[in-house]
């Protein structure tokens, strides 16, 4: 059986020819698959958030250590 992606990370480099400055953007991807697969109903809504939240703070190397805190 192939394993399909359910969840992934995906960033974005843009560069404004206006402004000359880079901006990077990171995104969380959920595949249809994660839903027909039964992994979004395991991981449950209030796990999902807090995977979304710890993610938005991801650098490009898909690194990150928010505090506490921060996820709060």
């Amino acid at each position: 059986m192939t394993e399909h992606n359910l969840v992934s990370v995906e960033t974005q480099s843009e560069f404004s020819v206006t402004s000359g400055r880079r901006e990077t953007r990171i995104f969380l991807k959920m595949y249809v698959d994660a839903v027909h697969s039964g992994f979004l109903a395991d991981i449950g809504d209030e796990n999902w958030r807090t995977l979304c939240v710890i993610a938005s703070f991801m650098n490009e190397k898909g690194e990150c250590y928010p505090t506490q805190e921060m996820i709060a």
